[in-house]
């Protein structure tokens, strides 16, 4: 019994076979090409969705942890409330905004992973900086201890303000 394959899996089997004909290192190029075009990367996920102890959906486990710190805290916070230049142009929009500090809190949960993603967070801060943006920051190692990191940081920044 000869099994039914789909027309383009026929066809790939076919060049498959008169590329080895040809040479090894052609079939073995067209089977990589062909994988890669099979099984494409899938793309990057940024956590996994969670809730709130508020009842309000964020992307991460790891923002789940900083809004709830927030809310058991009673300190009000936007989230992903959008953060404007000096030209009322929007830059990005933070993880969190605190509207009794005039302060955004931005959670770094891929810093040094990926090289694309650093590019993106020195512009922000430096687009934050530029525009007078109070920002704190936040990475995967604060989360241990997130009661002491976060209360410490938004002291400090709100003595400098």
């Amino acid at each position: 019994m000869r099994l039914r394959l789909p027309v383009a899996l026929r066809l790939l089997w076919g060049l498959l076979l008169l590329a080895l004909a040809a040479s090894p290192l052609l079939a073995l190029v067209l089977v990589v090409v062909a994988l890669v075009l099979l099984f494409p990367r899938p793309r990057r996920e940024f956590g996994r969705p969670s809730v709130t102890l508020r009842g309000e959906a964020v992307r991460s486990y790891s923002e789940k942890l900083i809004a709830d710190w927030f809310f058991r805290n009673e300190v009000r916070y936007v989230y992903e409330h959008p953060a404007f230049d000096r030209r009322g142009s929007v830059i990005s929009h933070p993880d969190f905004y605190l509207p009794d500090y005039g302060l955004y809190v931005e959670y770094w949960g891929l810093a040094g992973t990926e090289r694309s993603y650093d590019r993106t967070m020195s512009w922000k801060a430096t687009q934050y900086r530029k525009n007078g943006v109070g920002v704190v920051s936040l990475y995967p190692s604060d989360l241990a201890n997130l009661n002491a990191v976060l209360g410490s940081k938004l002291a400090r920044s709100l003595l400098i303000m």
